[in-house]
Order: C-alpha cells, then sequence, then structure tokens
C-alpha cells in the first residue's frame, strides 16, 4: 500500500457505495406520528373505535412509509393505531411484498426504537437483507 494511501482516513462504507442499481434495490424506511391537525375527521374515527374496544395503544398514532431510492416512489406504507413498534415494520414488509411481489435488498432505516429491534434484524438476516441505519444529524 502506498503511504498517501494509509495515510487517509477510511470513509463510511454507506459514502462509498454508489446509488441504487434498481427499483426495490434500496428502500429508505421513515416512521412518523400523524399530525391530529393534518386529518382531524379521522381522529374522530380512530377515537370512535378506540372508544368501541378498550384504551390499549392510546398516544401517538404512527405511519410507515418505504421510498424507492432509485425512483423515489413509495414503494409501501403502513399506519399503526397506537404508539409506534415492531408490527408497524413488519406490516410495511407484507405491503411491499404484496405490492410488487419482492422484498428490497438494502434497507435503510431511521434510528427509532420500532427499526432497530430484534425482529427485524433476524427478518433481515434470514431474507438476505442488508439493514443501513441514516447518519446522525
Amino acid at each position: 500500500m502506498r503511504a498517501y494511501q494509509a495515510a487517509a482516513p477510511r470513509s463510511d462504507p454507506r459514502m462509498r457505495s454508489g446509488a441504487a442499481s434498481g427499483f426495490l434495490h434500496t428502500v429508505h424506511i421513515d416512521s412518523s406520528k400523524r399530525d391530529v391537525r393534518a386529518s382531524p375527521e379521522l381522529k374522530r374515527l380512530i377515537d370512535q373505535r378506540r372508544a368501541l374496544k378498550d384504551d390499549t395503544g392510546r398516544g401517538y398514532d404512527s405511519f410507515y412509509i418505504a421510498v424507492d431510492e432509485a425512483t423515489d416512489l413509495i414503494v409501501g406504507h403502513a399506519f399503526i393505531i397506537g404508539p409506534s413498534r415492531t408490527e408497524g415494520v413488519a406490516l410495511l414488509m407484507r405491503e411491499i411484498v404484496h405490492r410488487h411481489g419482492a422484498l428490497p435488498r438494502v434497507i435503510v432505516d431511521d434510528r427509532g426504537p420500532d427499526n432497530q429491534s430484534r425482529w427485524l434484524k433476524q427478518f433481515a438476516l434470514s431474507q438476505g437483507i442488508t439493514l443501513l441505519d441514516t447518519m446522525t444529524a
């Protein structure tokens, strides 16, 4: 190895790799809390549904979205009544398979606790999916 190569700092491997090679190769997953101001009618319907069931799952409702890196198209979405949890990611994976018949090869997710779950890591390992975390800002 040349001296200048040995002295150069190593870059993050996620920054060295190129863009996604095709549709559904790399998918970015994000989860967010639903803003009740943006959907007051939906909030009313959800609150009515909760009243019929029980008081579990109260709190923020969460939605998950998966965006293809190559095309910037939404490839899947899931809505969870109640706080974020691992089932949201599982529903999102099922939605992607249902809509496109395949799973992505690489998943880039935010650092939310539901996206750092043991289930997601085991699922990715069993399906040959590479999991990458987003960089902190």
